[in-house]
């Protein structure tokens, strides 16, 4: 019998995720990639499905950040886009 790898999944606290997207959004005028986010915050690609709608709930009600997606995959973040 094969072992296989589990997905690697994280369990992380949106609100204190939120507020490090937040400071690395900072005050920029353009968005960043979902990409560029990942390399700041590498755990982010992890987070679990339920954990993220709440993470975007957070960034727009205590941030004004929004999170555009292109077929549910994240692809920019930021203010004003």
């Amino acid at each position: 019998m094969g072992c296989s790898t589990p997905a690697k999944e994280y369990r992380g606290d949106p609100i204190l995720f939120a507020s490090q997207i937040a400071g690395a959004v900072g005050s920029r005028t353009s968005a960043l990639t979902w990409n560029e986010l990942t390399t700041v915050l590498p755990e982010i690609q992890f987070i679990l499905p339920q954990d993220f709608l709440q993470l975007q709930k957070e960034l727009t009600t205590r941030h004004g950040i929004m999170v555009t997606k292109d077929n549910g995959v994240p692809r920019q973040i930021g203010k004003g886009i």
